[in-house]
């Protein structure tokens, strides 16, 4: 590198490739719009300024792409990246440096994106500049790569020991999703996974992480079987040996006549939703579709069933003043593309009987639905997250035009196409007068975090691809995990650290992906928000996590965390002479410390977890549904509910 080429915004980002972001067409008229393979000689010239690369621009091998000095390049979302497989051509000069940026850059060339100072760019933006195969390189004087996030201080991998192999490796895996390290996973698991992804990337949309570049499978199996180890050492426990600190009395409830217990999730209800009815949670039975309010002094109520629900959570969505329960059908409970996702509203009547309206249907896999007002119009909207499978999912905005006294009547609005959400949070508006927003947690391969914030008025969305008037949300990356079996399976807000504003409790540890039982780094996470930017600390492990929660369980005036965790392919009970499998762990926070302490252990059957002063008693206890919906021989019998009751110190 020459003292004269410049860097901005340059530090390393932990774990490699960002992602794509949907963020729709160039708002400005006057650009070069650059995307796709480069199969021929070409020029670029200051007069075609700016090129908005809209897609991966890729120079193929024996052939050269020239930067004039003067030319300005941008990247239209995190996921952009030139990769050079033949020759790269670039020298500005004082007068005319030649700027590869981010598109939110507005000091280059003006305005690109038409959105004045509603964004700023930031490090992480795009990718950067990758070299790869028989490139000798191509980066000269006077050349600025601003905001560029994967390859760090330089931007770009020129120079950087590898050999070609390597480098075909990496770029055949970040096609998709960030760099999968070796040693995440043992050998005999690795070429299974790399013929699944192998013949997925042809079929996969380019907005789902697809490339028309391929790869030897050959030689990528072969890279990652003499570099994985070949077994984990585990440990036989990850919780603390000795009494611990508070214990727990378990309760166990029964819910439904069937005794075939899949309770996927649990919601807390707050007090006065339903009258005078003492309702604490309701529960959703996966199976057979059942939805249960649950009562702390009477037996749960049945209000009806539908489809294959994982979640309901309460909101008066017709406006009648009466709660409503807004629910998740994920319509089909093995993997799969099939468009059997449903969101439905469980109507309250003044009798308190329930009747099921579906409002959205024919898409992937529910996972998740929130109720929010988001137009602030005075009625309730809601945001959508459908899991899918590998070609389905995305984001949805369903706005309510319901009118008063009339059925229910929604719009939607299609915001991202990706497949993999598993948790949709609700987030308060940025600043007075505008509306909220909301954060995803995505799996799949995908393992990132992000933001969705109203930005301006425009003509985004509509039903089924249609255009309509309302807000534009634009998507920030808050949160990469280091590679794409990080297992993403729930995100929580809360102010963990007390300081008035919100951090995020994550769980990771979903293994139905490859079947992988006891992966050493799934449990817990905290992204400590540090002035909008999100700081990762690792409160502890659990294999299979699938949720958390945070609660003062020992009284001490802090926040300690509570995680459950779910592995259906271990068989009940356990064989004699297995290693110890906690299920349920608190994490007693000492300071800087978190110190896990076993609740149960040998039933990891738990797809969620909550807490709440169950027995009025002044201190939190934990209820786990358990859920038995992917026993691998038959359903194993019992209750659904477990209570776990605080009682203080040992």
């Amino acid at each position: 590198m020459t003292p004269a080429t410049r860097f901005w915004n340059g530090r390393a980002l932990v774990g490699g490739l960002a992602i794509a972001l949907a963020l729709g067409s160039t708002g400005c008229k006057d650009v070069t719009s650059v995307a796709g393979i480069i199969s021929s000689d070409q020029t670029w010239e200051p007069s075609g300024n700016p090129y908005v690369m809209t897609g991966d621009v890729t120079v193929s091998e024996g052939v050269t792409l020239t930067l004039s000095p003067g030319v300005v390049v941008k990247a239209d979302s995190t996921l952009r990246e030139l990769i050079v497989l033949g020759t790269l051509v670039a020298n500005g000069t004082a007068e005319q440096p030649i700027v590869l940026t981010s598109y939110k850059d507005d000091s280059a060339h003006g305005d690109t994106n038409a959105d004045g100072a509603a964004t700023m760019p930031a490090f992480g933006d795009w990718v950067g500049v990758g070299f790869a195969g028989t490139s000798p390189g191509g980066i000269g004087d006077h050349v600025e790569i601003r905001y560029a996030g994967y390859y760090g201080e330089t931007g770009t991998n020129f120079g950087q020991p590898a050999s070609d192999v390597d480098l075909r490796v990496r770029i055949a895996c970040m096609r998709c999703h960030q760099f999968p390290e070796p040693e995440i996973l043992p050998r005999e698991l690795w070429e299974d996974q790399l013929v699944a992804m192998h013949g997925i990337v042809p079929v996969l949309p380019v907005e789902f992480g697809g490339s028309p570049i391929g790869f030897s499978l050959r030689e990528v199996v072969e890279w990652y079987n003499t570099r994985s180890p070949e077994v984990f050492e585990l440990p036989r426990s990850i919780t603390q040996s000795g009494p611990p600190p508070i214990r727990f009395r378990k309760q166990t409830v029964a819910v439904g006549p069937e005794r075939i217990p899949a309770i996927a999730t649990l919601t807390r209800l707050e007090a006065g939703l339903f009258g005078n009815r003492d309702f604490v949670l309701s529960a959703v039975d996966m199976v057979n579709g059942n939805v249960y309010l649950i009562s702390t002094s009477d037996e749960p109520q049945l209000i009806g069933g539908e489809g294959h629900p994982v979640r309901a959570i309460p909101g008066d969505i017709d406006g009648d003043g009466l709660t409503d329960l807004l629910v998740s059908d994920l319509g089909f409970m093995g993997l799969s593309d099939e468009l059997a996702g449903r969101v439905l509203v469980a109507l309250q009547s003044p009798d308190g009987s329930f009747e099921f309206q579906p409002i959205f249907d024919g898409v992937g896999r529910m996972a998740d639905a929130r109720p929010m007002d988001f137009d602030l119009d005075g009625d309730l909207d809601v945001v959508v997250g459908s899991f899918g499978w590998r070609l389905t999912g995305g984001i949805y905005l369903l706005h309510n035009e319901t009118e008063a006294g009339g059925p229910l009547k929604f719009r939607s609005e299609t915001l991202v196409a990706r497949a993999g959400a598993v948790s949709v949070i609700p987030l308060p508006a940025r600043e007075p007068g505008a509306g909220p927003g909301f954060a995803v947690a995505f799996a799949q391969h995908h393992e990132y975090i992000s933001a969705f914030y109203p930005v301006a008025e425009g003509g985004a969305g509509g039903e089924k691809g249609g255009s309509a008037k309302g807000p534009v949300y634009e998507e920030t990356v808050l949160y990469r995990a280091p590679h794409p079996n990080w297992g993403m399976s729930n995100l929580e807000v809360v102010d963990l650290d007390g300081d008035s504003d919100l951090d995020f409790l994550l769980a990771h540890g979903d293994t139905l992906d490859d079947g992988f039982a006891f992966k050493p780094y799934q449990g817990v996470m905290w992204l400590e928000n540090v002035g909008g930017h999100y700081e990762p600390h690792r409160i502890g492990a659990l294999y299979g996590a699938h949720r958390a929660e945070a609660a003062d369980f020992d009284g001490d005036g802090d926040l300690d965390v509570v995680t459950a965790g779910f592995l259906p392919q271990l068989t009940q009970p356990l064989p004699k002479g297995h290693m110890r499998v906690d299920s349920i762990i608190w994490f007693e926070r000492r300071g800087d410390e978190w110190i896990p302490w076993s609740v149960e252990i040998n039933h990891p059957r738990h797809t969620g977890v909550t807490v709440f002063d169950y027995d009025r008693d002044g201190r939190p206890d934990i209820v786990a549904p358990v859920n038995n919906a992917w026993e691998i021989k038959e359903h194993e019998g019992g209750a659904a509910l477990e209570i776990w009751f605080n009682r203080a110190a040992s």
